[in-house]
């Protein structure tokens, strides 16, 4: 049985995630409104799911290498490894909404 403390469920670190998604937005500044709005809908979904690549990475250090190696080091390299994906995961996302806003320009896809 795996047994996950409170400080280290991640909760704080989501609203973390979220501030770090809404610099994003602020810092890369795009024109296109369906853009800003889309990944700052998506923002909660990538913290969530950074979170979870967290927790699996540490429950798989604490499984195959000890609850040492889980509390220690590595525990706090998760966390960069957290914020690395989320980081990821929103650039990834605003790739994927700038491709289709490029064909929405060009008429590609039917307007919404």
């Amino acid at each position: 049985m795996l047994l996950v403390a409170d400080a280290c469920a991640g909760l704080h670190t989501l609203l973390t995630l979220e501030a770090l998604g809404l610099l994003y937005l602020n810092v890369v500044r795009r024109d296109s409104a369906i853009r800003n709005i889309g990944l700052a809908i998506l923002i909660v979904p990538i913290s969530f799911t950074a979170n979870v690549i967290r927790v699996i990475t540490l429950t798989l250090v604490t499984y195959h290498l000890g609850d040492a190696a889980g509390q220690g080091f590595l525990h706090g390299f998760a966390g960069m490894v957290l914020f690395i994906s989320a980081l990821l995961l929103i650039i990834g996302f605003d790739t994927v909404l700038q491709t289709f806003e490029a064909y929405r320009r060009r008429g590609v896809v039917a307007k919404v």
